[in-house]
């Protein structure tokens, strides 16, 4: 743990390493959809435009608008899992909001609809994060 908070305390140097972002996985694979010259990046901010932005987190607003709580909490889903030519064998999890963005009760998807490739909510929305 401490390796990696050391690692993490260097990398987020910004005089050694102005270029650097520590970003959710989404974030960065949008980034590279659209990629943007650092000078617009900066000019961006923590404003939602930018794919790296944070606004609405610290404000509180759009889909992380706690007051709205669309997603009413989190429950797990279970998944034995046999797909050897993709390495993944054995006991999986996945989070998924209890509620559907319309407020109904939302099921974990069904054995056979492993969230992967293509389907990465198994069917379900929203599956991770609630839609604003």
């Amino acid at each position: 743990f401490d390796g990696y908070k050391m690692f993490l305390d260097e990398i987020t140097n910004s005089t050694k390493y102005p270029d650097v972002f520590i970003v959710p996985v989404q974030a960065g694979l949008e980034y590279m959809k659209k990629p943007a010259p650092m000078s617009v990046l900066q000019n961006w901010g923590k404003k939602d435009i930018s794919p790296f932005g944070c606004e609405s987190i610290e404000n509180e607003t759009g889909k992380y608008d706690k007051t709205k709580n669309r997603c009413g909490g989190s429950q797990s889903c279970r998944f034995n899992v046999d797909l050897p030519a993709d390495g993944i064998q054995g006991e999986r999890y996945m989070a998924i909001c209890k509620r559907k963005a319309d407020g109904t009760i939302q099921n974990c998807p069904g054995e056979d609809r492993y969230p992967w490739l293509g389907d990465h909510c198994g069917g379900n929305t929203p599956c991770n994060d609630c839609i604003a």
